[in-house]
């Protein structure tokens, strides 16, 4: 039965700044602790270990509130726009308490399946006065395979779910539960993720209420507002620090035969910033085609990192913002085309939007990162062997250095995704982690140096074959330095011993040994003014060889 109440009004009673900081603060930890809940009640190494999700508040139109502190950077600008399609679909005024809705349609959502997002609406008095949301990497989604990049259609890769009920009135949808177990590998995970996600968004339902029941408010509206406002406020106010400009610069990447052309035009306005990727490549017969909702949250997150890193992450701050893509391109890529490995050429977004700003703000931009994010797929490669497993791990490599300082080593740079425990991913996958350590020399060389990528050797173990992919980067063209930097080691990927592209899905026998030689980040400035003593303490280190001192840097350390 639809209840016909519309969401809380938006009251205008002024908050003080005391109160005001108290209040965003406990909406903060309400977030984090939800987030929290999901880590420590999932069950897939995605969201345990490698801390791939967000958890989010907003208002009862879908407006960003809050974030979680630690949340992927791509969920910043795709979660919200993701909440407002459900409240299409179901509208503010049919919702009843103990409803959940989920979607992982990538056009609505972080860009490609295997990202599921679920909200709850959150009601005090009969009256929503906001949604929690939150949203994490399943460990699978049915479809041919998770682990290839070879897909054309989106109907290849799994189950497309449009904003569908999971949960209505507090009672199970339980037909949609059967769909989703009968198309996945791995259903148990699957669905402990998906009660984990559950978990996650109840416990920010009972925080916010908490906060509400100890201030006697009756909405959200005001603090709410006034959140978005300062935020946007304080984004404007940056901008409009810098001067009015236009910036353009293009960038080639890895591809797949052809390489990727990523065209980015940066325009300051005032208070306002545009961020234009016409000129970039084109869609492709492959998995990397980007969404929309994916292009606007890596390019909002580099002009966040580059101009405003303190401005909380809420909706004001996102409004000063706007990204187009032609309808076609790579960046706005149309239905149904694939698009499970978007993040292959999206990730690329906000190297190519620091090198525009160079020319602006050279002091607040780092040089390429080794972007994109490193992902390795193993699954069983029988349906009969008589258990079905998946298993998932990010790789990082080298981030750009800046101005000021070198890049940090094996960062995911714009993931924000974890490594996780080896042991834990031991445990569940029948591989062995044999070596992880730095890789000499693949920082890029400058008065700054990039960050270091790492080796990793992995054996395959068990009985029968394994399939295996591991989506990678820069193994053709390397991460770009900036003012004299040089550019990071380039990447590469070796099945015992021998050159072979991981990208494309291959099974692999028991004993196997695969190599994982990830990218550095690009260098910043003239390497042969570094200081003597740095150079020195890269040597002993082994970031720098006794070779690459003296051809690069100028000095024999020998």
């Amino acid at each position: 039965m639809l209840t016909g109440r519309e969401p809380s009004g938006w009251a205008s009673d002024p908050l003080d700044s005391i109160t005001l900081e108290i209040l965003w603060s406990r909406l903060i930890s309400a977030v984090d602790e939800a987030a929290v809940a999901l880590v420590r009640t999932s069950f897939s190494t995605l969201a345990r270990e490698a801390n791939d999700l967000a958890a989010v508040l907003l208002d009862p139109r879908g407006q960003l509130v809050a974030e979680s502190t630690g949340a992927i950077p791509a969920f910043l600008g795709t979660v919200p726009r993701t909440v407002r399609h459900m409240l299409q679909r179901f509208p503010a005024a049919t919702l009843q308490e103990g409803d959940v809705i989920i979607t992982n349609d990538p056009w609505m959502g972080a860009g490609h399946l295997p990202d599921l997002v679920m909200a709850t609406p959150i009601f005090r008095d009969d009256r929503l006065v906001a949604m929690a949301a939150c949203v994490c990497h399943l460990p699978d989604i049915g479809g041919g395979t998770s682990l290839t990049i070879s897909h054309r259609e989106v109907y290849e890769e799994g189950l497309r779910i449009p904003p569908m009920k999971w949960q209505q009135a507090g009672r199970p949808n339980d037909a949609l539960l059967e769909l989703v177990t009968a198309n996945v590998r791995v259903p148990d995970m699957v669905l402990g993720d998906l009660r984990a996600y559950r978990t996650a968004n109840e416990t920010a339902r009972r925080r916010v209420l908490e906060l509400m029941d100890d201030y006697e408010l009756t909405d959200l509206g005001a603090l709410s507002a006034t959140i978005q406002t300062y935020s946007e406020r304080a984004m404007r106010e940056a901008i409009a620090a810098i001067p009015d400009g236009v910036a353009s610069e293009e960038t080639v990447a890895d591809g797949m035969a052809d390489a990727i052309v990523v065209r980015v035009t940066v325009t300051i306005r005032g208070s306002e910033i545009l961020v234009d990727l016409a000129g970039s490549s084109g869609e492709v017969p492959a998995a990397f085609n980007v969404p929309m909702n994916y292009t606007y949250a890596m390019a909002a997150y580099a002009l966040k990192c580059a101009i405003a890193p303190h401005v909380p992450n809420n909706e004001g701050m996102l409004r000063p913002i706007r990204v187009d893509a032609p309808p076609g391109s790579l960046f706005n890529a149309r239905f149904p085309l694939a698009v499970g490995a978007r993040h292959l050429a999206a990730h690329l977004i906000p190297s190519a939007v620091f090198a525009a700003l160079a020319s602006i703000i050279p002091e607040r931009v780092q040089a390429g990162s080794f972007s994109p994010q490193w992902v390795g797929h193993f699954r069983s490669a029988s349906m009969y062997e008589g258990r079905t497993w998946v298993g998932n791990m990010p790789y990082s490599g080298g981030q750009g250095a800046s101005a000021t300082h070198d890049g940090h080593s094996c960062l995911s740079f714009p993931g924000n995704v974890a490594a996780g425990s080896t042991e834990i991913f031991e445990s569940l996958v029948p591989v062995r982690i044999e070596r992880r350590e730095l890789r000499t020399d693949s920082g890029g060389p400058g008065l700054f140096r990039g960050g270091l990528g790492q080796v990793i050797d992995v054996r395959i173990l068990g009985d029968g074959p394994v399939r295996c992919s591991v989506w990678s980067g820069r193994r053709r063209y390397p991460a770009a330095g900036l003012f004299g930097g040089l550019p990071g080691a380039r990447g590469g990927t070796r099945v015992n011993g021998e050159d072979v592209d991981l990208n494309a899905e291959h099974t692999i026998d028991p004993g196997a040994d695969i190599r994982l030689l990830l990218p550095g980040g690009g260098g910043y400035g003239d390497p042969r003014q570094r200081p003597r003593d740095q150079v020195i303490r890269d040597v002993e280190e082994g970031l720098v060889s006794p070779g690459s001192a003296a051809d690069v840097y100028g000095l024999n350390t020998q």
